[in-house]
């Protein structure tokens, strides 16, 4: 998003702006939005009702923008940068809705980028990064300061669609609120098997782990469940949890050496070197002797 001004340029301006004519106001918003297609932009976001028609723009750009392929000099299949930059320029745009806190567009054209890049499975392009970014509006979208009022019609709105999205979760996680809207949600979960990742999400967020870890612990558990347990406690630098989680994903799922690495690198932060050496040889037994080196290290040391 682009830099806002400073605080005290932007108080200056408020004053200089307070008890002008409105109309005089009016005009010369007009008068500058024909000079300046990112002040229009921000004028329909910030206070237009119909926002359905910038979805279908949006959503007829983006579909033009991810069929528009080139060839790279190794002969793979990339999204041309015509592609690249309307990308940017949505993500820019749910950046300017969230400012604005007009969080129901923000979230809607969320679910169209979402839904165009994936036509994109076998391209090559800024996967990784755009796809952090619209996490982390996802996640920023769900947290927002709004009235109460506002709040329960966007989670009555992405709770009745109901749809297999998952950035549309990380929404609704953060709009929970509450024992009350909890226990909805825990009734919801023992009669819909399809939100149980979601409802993992909740017991982390509210630090819920008591219940979490009967989750965990029971017979329809699922390996990708115990993957987000863990990665909430590596964000959270909780190297304890993440060793403890890891060490209990292992023994009911061996066969999954993601949880290897989390364990290793959990073990030098927390400074559990005997777990760090164990995990050491065991790399070493399968023919990758670069952590036996590590134990070189003064902070971790040889036995």
């Amino acid at each position: 998003m682009r830099k806002m001004a400073e605080p005290a340029r932007g108080e200056a301006l408020k004053l200089l702006l307070q008890g002008r004519d409105k109309d005089a106001l009016v005009d010369f918003l007009l008068n500058s939005a024909m000079y300046d297609s990112s002040l229009v932009k921000h004028i329909l976001i910030a206070f237009s009702d119909d926002v359905h028609s910038l979805l279908q723009h949006w959503s007829s750009r983006l579909g033009t923008a991810v069929s528009q392929l080139t060839q790279n000099s190794f002969g793979e299949v990339c999204l041309a940068d015509q592609g690249e930059n309307v990308i940017e320029e949505c993500l820019s745009e749910i950046e300017f809705a969230f400012y604005y806190k007009r969080l129901l567009y923000a979230v809607d054209l969320l679910a169209i980028l979402e839904e165009e890049t994936l036509t994109l499975d076998g391209v090559e392009w800024n996967t990784g990064e755009v796809q952090n970014r619209m996490e982390a509006l996802a996640d920023a979208i769900g947290t927002v300061e709004i009235e109460d009022e506002e709040r329960l019609k966007l989670v009555q709105y992405l709770w009745e669609d109901r749809r297999d999205w998952e950035l549309g979760w990380h929404v609704l996680v953060g709009l929970i609120k509450g024992d009350e809207e909890i226990e909805c949600v825990r009734k919801a979960v023992k009669e819909d098997d399809s939100l149980s990742e979601f409802w993992i999400s909740l017991l982390l967020r509210f630090a819920l782990y008591e219940e979490l870890d009967a989750v965990l612990s029971g017979p329809g558990c699922q390996a990708c469940w115990y993957t987000i347990a863990i990665e909430d406690a590596l964000k959270a630098g909780s190297y304890g949890r993440v060793i403890a989680l890891s060490q209990r994903a292992l023994e009911r799922f061996p066969r999954i050496t993601l949880w290897d690495t989390y364990l290793y690198d959990a073990s030098i932060k927390a400074g559990r070197n005997d777990i760090t050496r164990e995990l050491a040889f065991k790399y070493a037994a399968q023919g990758s002797f670069s952590h036996i080196e590590m134990l070189k290290k003064p902070s971790i040391g040889m036995p």
